[in-house]
């Protein structure tokens, strides 16, 4: 007798598209939301996702607000890489607030027939 098979989903979309536009985006930032200040080197090993993806992903991240870039402090000679944070859990809160009070505005702007 054979054992079940297991299925298995791929997740295509965001769980939070009004606040972000792909699962690297949501992935990443969540990551970061329990484990920050950290590197992308690190996002990149503990998420299993392309360094290189991760650095897009954290640019686009903090050109958007949802994270904070810095460079990390040392003494030690030679380059220091950037750490990155979250933007804390209440401010995005507040953020998906305003997003959701957008579209309902926009909604209600749509022209409908009486």
């Amino acid at each position: 007798m054979s054992s079940p098979k297991k299925v298995v989903t791929i997740q295509t979309k965001p769980t939070f598209p009004l606040l972000f536009n792909t699962i690297t985006d949501e992935k990443v930032y969540l990551y970061l939301l329990q484990h920050h200040p950290v590197t992308a080197a690190v996002i990149a090993k503990e998420a299993d996702i392309f360094v290189s993806t991760v650095r897009e992903t954290l640019l686009t991240l903090t050109e958007q607000g949802y994270v904070i870039r810095t460079k990390l402090k040392s003494n030690e000679r030679g380059k220091h890489p950037y750490v990155y944070v979250p933007l804390s859990k209440d401010d995005l809160i507040k953020r998906a607030h305003g997003e959701f009070a957008k579209l309902l505005d926009a909604i209600t702007e749509l022209p409908a027939k009486e």
